[in-house]
């Protein structure tokens, strides 16, 4: 995914508007697969239940079915990180970014998004250049939040 379009989607995160259905921010670190992840959010989601008022668990029990349908088909192998951002309700919203860097485990249920890893990975791997060479052949790479963008010389 190209920087602008990153931050177009940051952007879009930042500015959701509140409703009365919360929004479920959660982060999977996917270096290890499923195992790596699954025990500590299901941890989370049992302790969300335990403690979200009434009137919100409907929409956040839907919200879950959608986190939980895209971590089942759509997740791509090579993705070290997901980040998912789900609410139901009237103002449906749904957003998933999917990474090259590992993110910690993390889920969290507020009326805005939870977007504090991802200003925190654009700062730390903003763009950079890479350099790869052997004694045949030499390229120098674009880097941006973990993914090739551009091929500058081989």
């Amino acid at each position: 995914m190209d920087f602008g379009k990153l931050n177009m989607r940051f952007r879009n995160l930042a500015a959701l508007g509140e409703t009365q259905s919360p929004v479920i921010s959660c982060y999977i670190n996917n270096e290890t697969g499923r195992t790596g992840y699954r025990d500590a959010i299901d941890a989370r989601i049992k302790e969300i239940r335990n403690v979200l008022p009434s009137d919100q668990r409907f929409d956040f029990e839907h919200a879950i079915w959608r986190i939980e349908a895209f971590i089942a088909a759509e997740v791509n192998r090579d993705a070290k990180d997901v980040a998912l951002f789900s609410r139901a309700g009237e103002s449906r919203f749904f957003d998933a970014l999917q990474f090259r860097l590992p993110l910690p485990n993390k889920m969290s249920v507020a009326l805005v998004p939870h977007i504090y890893e991802l200003v925190l990975l654009k700062d730390t791997y903003h763009r950079y250049v890479l350099l790869i060479s052997t004694e045949s052949h030499a390229r120098i790479v674009e880097v941006s939040v973990g993914n090739t963008t551009k091929e500058l010389w081989t």
